[in-house]
C-alpha cells in the first residue's frame, strides 16, 4: 500500500525540480541548457535553437548557456552523453531525434526534456498523448512517415517510367506501421511495385544494393529513417548516384551525397520551435501540460546536378513546386 506521505513527497519533488529553472534567473544565474544530438558537430543543429532564443531577447552567456553533446552517429554513446548532461545539473535538455530522446528519458524523469523531432513520441513511450504529454517531456513530433505518399508521388513525377521502387527505412513503433501503410496506399494509387527493406547501418545498406545489382529498381526512397545513422545515409546516397537510381529522401542531408530530391519538415524550423518550448518551461511551465506540436512547414528540394548525372529530366511542373532547386 502506498502512503499519502510518499505521494505528497513525490509531488513536492516534481514541483521543486520544475521550479528550479524558473528560479535560476531570479538569482542572477543563466539557464543551463543541455543539447543532446545523435549526429555530428558539423551538423550544428542546435544553432537554430540558440538563434531562436536570442531572437526572443535572451543573450547567450548572460541569460543562458548551452552544453552541446554530439554522438557523431554512434548511438551507443548517447546514454553516457545524457548522463554527463544530467551530472552537470542542467535546467533542461533539448534532445534531437528519437535515440537522443530515449537516452535522455532513461537518464532523468525530473529534468525537463524538449523533443526536437520525434518520429513517434506516443508509440515509443516518450509521452502519454500529444495533447497531454504528462511527465517531464514535450516538444516537436516529426512527420516524415506521414510524408511517404507525397515523396513517392514526387518521385513518380520526376521519373514517369517509375514502376519498381525500394523503400529503405528503419522506423520503429507506430512510425514503422505508418511508413508501411502510407507507402502501400501510395503504391496502389501510383501503380507501383513496392519493396520495403529495413536498414540499421551501412553494412545492411551495402548488402541491399549488392542484392539489387542484377535487378535494379526504378527508384529508391528513404522514408522514416530517423534512427538511420550518418554513414548509412551517406552510403545509400553515394550508391544510388553511382548506380544511377533516382532517390528521394526524408532529409536534405542526403542530397549532398547523391539523392535526387528531398521532402521534409526543415530541422531548423523544428529546432527554433523547440526553443519556444524551452523558454516556456524555463519560465515555469510544466512540460507535461504543453501539447506536442507537429511541423507545419514542409520543403521540397531538387538537385539538378544529380538529375543530369543519372539521366533524369525534371519536368517544369515539378520544379515550380520545389522550395529549393540546386543548379
Amino acid at each position: 500500500m502506498i502512503s499519502w506521505r510518499v505521494l505528497l513527497t513525490g509531488a513536492a519533488i516534481a514541483t521543486f525540480a520544475t521550479s528550479l529553472a524558473a528560479e535560476a534567473r531570479s538569482v542572477g544565474r543563466p539557464w543551463r541548457i543541455g543539447w543532446l544530438d545523435s549526429g555530428g558537430i558539423s551538423a550544428a543543429r542546435e544553432t537554430p535553437f540558440v538563434t531562436a532564443l536570442k531572437q526572443m531577447g535572451h543573450a547567450e552567456g548572460r541569460d543562458f548557456l548551452v552544453a552541446a553533446r554530439h554522438a557523431e552517429g554512434q548511438f551507443d554513446q548517447l546514454p553516457a552523453l545524457a548522463a554527463d548532461l544530467v551530472s552537470r545539473k542542467v535546467d533542461l535538455i533539448a534532445a534531437y531525434g528519437d535515440p537522443a530522446i530515449r537516452a535522455a528519458k532513461q537518464e532523468t524523469d525530473t529534468i525537463p526534456i524538449v523533443m526536437v523531432s520525434s518520429a513517434d513520441p506516443v508509440g515509443l513511450g516518450f509521452v502519454a498523448s500529444l495533447k497531454r504529454p504528462g511527465g517531464n517531456i514535450t516538444g516537436i513530433s516529426d512527420i516524415s512517415a506521414d510524408l511517404a505518399a507525397k515523396q513517392l508521388d514526387f518521385l513518380k513525377q520526376a521519373v514517369p517510367r517509375l514502376h519498381r521502387v525500394t523503400i529503405l527505412t528503419n522506423a520503429t513503433g507506430g512510425a514503422k506501421e505508418r511508413v508501411r501503410q502510407r507507402t502501400l496506399q501510395a503504391a496502389r494509387t501510383l501503380h507501383l511495385s513496392l519493396t520495403i527493406d529495413e536498414v540499421r547501418g551501412l553494412p545492411a545498406a551495402e548488402r541491399i544494393f549488392t542484392a539489387m545489382t542484377d535487378h535494379l529498381p526504378d527508384g529508391l526512397a528513404v522514408i522514416g529513417g530517423q534512427q538511420m545513422d550518418g554513414p548509412a545515409r551517406i552510403g545509400i546516397a553515394k550508391l544510388a548516384l553511382q548506380m544511377k537510381i533516382p532517390l528521394v529522401s526524408d532529409t536534405t542531408f542526403m542530397i549532398t551525397w547523391g539523392a535526387l530530391m528531398s521532402y521534409q519538415a526543415p530541422y531548423g524550423a523544428q529546432a527554433g520551435r523547440a526553443a519556444w518550448y524551452a523558454e516556456k518551461i524555463l519560465k515555469g511551465a510544466k512540460p507535461g501540460e504543453l501539447p506536442v506540436e507537429e511541423p507545419t512547414e514542409i520543403r521540397l528540394t531538387i538537385d539538378l546536378e544529380t538529375a543530369k548525372a543519372i539521366g533524369v529530366t525534371i519536368p517544369q511542373s515539378l520544379l515550380l513546386l520545389a522550395n529549393l532547386v540546386i543548379q
